[in-house]
């Protein structure tokens, strides 16, 4: 697949945003997606996850580019006609391979129930994380920038994780987020409605509201998939415990 010309789009905004007031993490690199896409694309089932902007802890001060060891060769002004375009996909596809940061355990679980992992293991099918808002690091969380500089950031975001989508053509769309972040995601679907409900908390009593599960359906390229939403908490998912997201997994395979 040619991701060359989602790459070039990436590096441009990336280099935009020097010498402006946008708190970019620098030095960084522009995250089209977290994941290995040559084991994605061979995957039955193929399933993506989504946030909303990659946190500047991908880019830790002491060693900036731990998780994305190849792209220490990138040119401080990327040329794609130079194989910075290849460098960014190696250090993407192997990122799960190099220290990852932890915050991926909030969906593990989850994507285990549907026999998928983000990591190379024993189960069968690989997961690419997406980031809806925006592919470029930033040095405060999404939900505490002000509104100017998410709209700047999310205003060519939104668009390239639209892009990528149609490319990535998935199955399954496993997220969780602040629920007016779904009116983000314009390609045609169905109506979320009321899948699943989760009737303990994380310590086995009973809840005082349930846990509600929706999906619906979309379209894309002629394919049909299935889009899942659960509440977040400070994480995603955060409100039901690991066992309740595995076995969540499970019950998602009916669906699929």
């Amino acid at each position: 697949m040619n991701f060359k010309p989602l790459i070039q789009e990436c590096f441009q905004k990336y280099l935009q945003t020097h010498n402006t007031s946008l708190p970019i993490t620098s030095p960084s690199i522009p995250i089209l997606y977290f994941g290995d896409y040559p084991a994605y694309e061979k995957s039955e089932t193929k399933i993506i996850t989504v946030g909303l902007n990659p946190s500047h802890r991908e880019f830790p001060i002491d060693d900036r580019f731990l998780r994305f060891r190849k792209a220490e060769e990138i040119s401080p002004s990327p040329d794609p006609d130079q194989g910075d375009v290849r460098l960014l996909l190696d250090s993407l596809n192997e990122y799960y391979k190099n220290e990852p940061y932890r915050w991926f355990g909030c969906y593990e679980p989850i994507l285990n129930g549907l026999d998928s992992s983000y990591y190379e293991n024993e189960y069968p099918h690989r997961v690419l994380h997406t980031d809806i808002c925006s592919p470029l690091a930033t040095d405060i969380t999404w939900s505490r920038l002000e509104d100017i500089p998410q709209k700047r950031l999310a205003y060519d975001g939104i668009r390239i994780w639209h892009k990528l989508v149609e490319i990535l053509t998935p199955d399954v769309i496993l997220i969780s987020v602040a629920r007016r972040h779904l009116d983000k995601i314009r390609f045609k679907r169905t109506r979320l409605r009321e899948s699943i409900r989760i009737t303990q908390d994380k310590y086995g009593e009973p809840r005082n509201n349930p846990y509600i599960v929706s999906t619906s359906t979309y379209t894309l390229n002629g394919k049909k998939g299935l889009l899942v939403f659960g509440k977040a908490a400070n994480i995603p998912f955060g409100l039901i415990s690991n066992n309740q997201k595995r076995e969540l997994g499970h019950k998602l395979l009916d669906f699929i």
